[in-house]
């Protein structure tokens, strides 16, 4: 019986994941095609590409956590069959989003101000601008998308979103050449023609999304509006709100990370610049198992079976783990290959940043284990509604384990940037420990409760 219930999750977890991995690896693919197109243009280009991708992602993972919340609810009620709750779920995120597409949109454009108050440089600080100015006018449908995304997850209709990614993808690649270097009778933009590609690629994402939703006969009859709840509403946020704040510290450790790293040099934050790109992509991979754990946990939750949503977080970690290992590996052994991706072949590259960013990504493959373990568990916990406690175990790994180990390395010892990055590998693997714990505790609250 046990054995059947593991392979049965099994089956369960990857295809559910699968999709959700394709979908984020193809969201990276847009942001790797970014970076590798600004790099192309001078380093300073990238450097601020880097400045405003540490601002940016900041802000789309902490809106992303926030409606994760109406996800875990649409998928308990999916698992009990309660299909109007799910309507009324869906309806209030909607409003929800609406109502943050306003402050996200200023809050890049007046970002800026921020990297000015901690004194970066002024020439990069310019260069962020033009390219946060012209992503902006996409934010509110990215935010949209979000509590739409999260809806057909919940379903566990995933393949939608794979094939909306993978549309994207290329589509995104393709305007970023027209709008940054003037073809097709366009005017050059440079930097800024980067930024209004994306925007402008949200904006059709939102669109291509409606459409599939209100084509499909599994998910329109859940899409009726009600009158605005606030009690709906307030109870998203404050399931979400941990979750955001969590994912918050995060990326905020690896974002905080990123302004430091831009006191030893621009050739230092351009290495961790392409550290970090490989660094993401290869945390699609834990993240989408992550996202999947979430769901199986809690539709398990919702038809009461605390010991299939055991199963499901054991098996994603299981799965997520051993894909983390790989990719480790591939980092560790052809690092020099990965960095030619995004830099050209001048000998200031090759004697400078390439060493740099060899020693950036060496750091960074050692800990890809730990970081598909403590995202995959918050993910567990997020399925069993747990979301308070592990938002205070994020900020005790995170910023005061990682970031203070990290500060401490790097100006104190004298570490510079190779220093941040083992500050990141400290606080992630403090982080991983801690919700292990914690979910070991919760599931076994879980199984008490119904003896």
């Amino acid at each position: 019986m046990q054995k059947n219930l593991i392979i049965t999750e099994l089956k369960a977890s990857i295809q559910l994941a699968s999709p959700l991995v394709a979908a984020l690896l193809a969201q990276m693919t847009m942001e790797m095609v970014n970076i590798v197109m600004l790099g192309r243009l001078n380093a300073h280009a990238l450097a601020a590409g880097g400045l405003s991708m540490a601002i940016l992602f900041t802000l789309i993972v902490v809106c992303n956590g926030l409606f994760s919340a109406s996800g875990v609810m649409i998928a308990r009620d999916y698992g009990a069959k309660k299909h109007a709750e799910i309507s009324r779920t869906l309806s209030q995120s909607l409003y929800l989003a609406m109502l943050l597409a306003v402050p996200c949109f200023f809050f890049l454009r007046l970002a800026p101000y921020f990297l000015s108050a901690i004194g970066q440089n002024p020439e990069l600080i310019e260069l962020a601008s033009i390219f946060l100015h012209a992503f902006s006018w996409g934010m509110p449908a990215l935010i949209i998308y979000f509590a739409l995304r999260e809806f057909i997850s919940a379903l566990s209709l995933t393949r939608v979103i794979m094939f909306l990614s993978l549309m994207i993808a290329p589509l995104t690649g393709v305007l970023n050449y027209v709008l940054m270097y003037g073809k097709w009778g366009f005017k050059p933009l440079g930097i800024a023609g980067v930024g209004y590609s994306n925007a402008i690629m949200e904006w059709f994402l939102l669109g291509a999304t409606l459409f599939f939703i209100f084509k499909s006969s599994k998910m329109r009859p859940y899409v009726n509006f009600y009158r605005i709840d606030w009690f709906r509403i307030k109870e998203i946020v404050k399931l979400g709100l941990p979750v955001s704040v969590t994912m918050g510290l995060e990326v905020g450790l690896f974002s905080i990370t990123t302004l430091l790293m831009g006191y030893f040099g621009a050739d230092a934050l351009a290495a961790h610049q392409i550290a970090l790109q490989c660094a993401n992509i290869a945390f699609m991979f834990p993240l989408g198992f992550a996202q999947a754990t979430a769901i199986r946990v809690g539709q398990s939750l919702g038809y009461g079976s605390v010991q299939h949503a055991k199963y499901a977080a054991y098996v994603g970690l299981s799965l997520g783990t051993g894909i983390a290992l790989m990719t480790a590996l591939i980092f560790i052994s052809i690092p020099t290959t990965i960095i030619s991706l995004f830099i050209g072949a001048n000998d200031h590259d090759q004697y400078i940043l390439i060493p740099m960013a060899v020693s950036f990504i060496s750091v960074m493959a050692l800990f890809q284990l730990v970081d598909a373990t403590q995202v995959i568990m918050n993910g567990a916990l997020r399925g069993l509604k747990d979301t308070y406690v592990p938002m205070w175990l994020g900020l005790l790994s995170y910023w005061i384990s990682g970031l203070v180990s990290g500060y401490y390395l790097a100006f104190t010892l004298k570490l510079g940037g190779i220093g941040l990055w083992w500050g990141l590998g400290i606080g992630i693997g403090v982080s991983a420990l801690l919700l292990l714990l914690r979910f070991h505790y919760r599931i076994q609250c879980e199984e008490i409760a119904l003896l």
